[in-house]
């Protein structure tokens, strides 16, 4: 089913385990589309605005297991599966998931999301390097929000004061922000691209409380 009540209060949205899923989102971990190199040779990418994000490496380590979990929470909550294609060659494939210093940036960008095409379905997902910890706070903020571009994009342009809802993890700033799982509104957003996570054979009630959704 999908969310019941108010995202703005308290929420109650009923799903269950899935036993089939309609949409699949392809990504790898790789540094496949760096836009040149600094002066020491190192890949670097270059975003729209004109800022450049150095120090290029493979999200993988002790970072990757909380970006599979970040992934868990979405597809906990919409009818969506990442899957992980080793075949993607460029960001027109899949999405490109990789990490990156934002430390020249003239604001407190931590993370960038770019999208190949009008469908969301490819890009690349860049994530900052300086954070300690992914496993909570903002790290595991910063996962969560990034991956929330990909299929939330267009329902957010439609709720312009996302930044005043305090449980909403696509907030541009996340400062202090202990998230967890994707909040009420988001999972509004979620299903109304990918509707609610369905074939379900057996029920799970997630309950809404602060930050979390237990």
């Amino acid at each position: 089913m999908g969310l019941l009540g108010s995202a703005a209060q308290n929420a109650h949205c009923q799903n269950s385990r899935r036993i089939e899923v309609t949409n699949v989102i392809k990504f790898t971990l790789d540094v496949l589309d760096s836009t040149g190199t600094d002066a020491s040779g190192e890949p670097i990418y270059t975003i729209p605005s004109g800022e450049v994000i150095t120090n290029l490496s493979v999200l993988g380590g002790s970072v990757s297991p909380h970006l599979m979990r970040a992934m868990s929470e979405w597809e906990a909550v919409a009818d969506l599966e990442f899957f992980f294609d080793i075949s993607i060659a460029d960001s027109d494939d899949g999405w490109v998931i990789m990490m990156g210093d934002f430390s020249n940036f003239s604001d407190d960008t931590v993370g960038v999301n770019i999208s190949s095409n009008s469908a969301q379905t490819a890009g690349v997902i860049i994530v900052s390097n300086h954070y300690s910890s992914y496993s909570e706070g903002e790290g595991f903020g910063v996962l969560l929000h990034e991956l929330g571009h990909s299929f939330t994009g267009s329902f957010f342009e439609g709720h312009p004061n996302v930044n005043s809802v305090t449980k909403s993890v696509m907030k541009s700033d996340l400062t202090g922000f202990n998230v967890l799982t994707p909040s009420g509104l988001d999972i509004e957003a979620a299903q109304a691209e990918y509707d609610a996570a369905t074939h379900n054979d057996n029920s799970t009630t997630y309950t809404m409380n602060g930050n979390q959704i237990s």
